[in-house]
């Protein structure tokens, strides 16, 4: 999102009365605190969508023009969504973050499953192997270090040495064909 319009959103908040966009979630979706954040919330919402602001996101403008459905989406957003996490993080703090890592490692986790399993497809390996392979959870769970450059691998638990190996030379020998081959951008 371009910083410009960031910027507007936050000036909305202000000129608003309001130091930040913080619903309360102690009080009914229909107070007048909470109408307040919800008219702000749309209109910037709608504001950004006009300025293309949601390209990335691929939002379908055809349901800009429903306000119903833009409130429906809005309150399960903030009293359903934003709700459960701020109670799940005033309950166990960290847990949010904690599981935003998670979700992020079995994504990487299921792509790494994609192109491993495309690799061995190409490379003519059994179907055992590549129902073996194509699996998010059959592979190796993995973090970022300390500095945020590179990712440690784990060990997978209960996963016999030879598959480890057997991954392992397989990332390679994937790794080399990317690397040699004249489009390899596009792999």
């Amino acid at each position: 999102m371009d910083k410009i319009f960031l910027a507007e959103v936050f000036s909305v908040v202000y000129s608003a009365g309001l130091d930040d966009w913080h619903p309360d979630f102690q009080n009914t979706a229909d107070s007048a605190y909470n109408l307040l954040h919800e008219v702000i919330a749309t209109k910037t919402f709608l504001l950004l969508l006009k300025a293309r602001q949601y390209r990335s996101l691929k939002v379908d403008a055809s349901f800009a023009g429903d306000a119903i459905l833009l409130r429906r989406i809005y309150r399960h957003f903030v009293f359903h969504y934003l709700l459960k996490r701020s109670k799940l993080e005033a309950a166990k703090p960290g847990s949010v973050r904690r599981g935003n890592e998670a979700s992020k490692a079995y994504k990487r986790r299921s792509a790494l499953a994609v192109a491993r399993a495309e690799h061995a497809k190409k490379e003519g390996f059994p179907m055992r192997v590549i129902r073996l392979l194509e699996d998010p959870d059959a592979h190796s769970d993995d973090e970022q270090d300390p500095t945020g450059e590179r990712y440690r691998i784990n060990n997978k638990a209960y996963r016999s040495q030879l598959v480890t190996n057997f991954i392992r030379k397989l990332d390679s020998h994937r790794l080399e064909a990317k690397a040699r081959a004249p489009y390899a951008r596009l792999l």
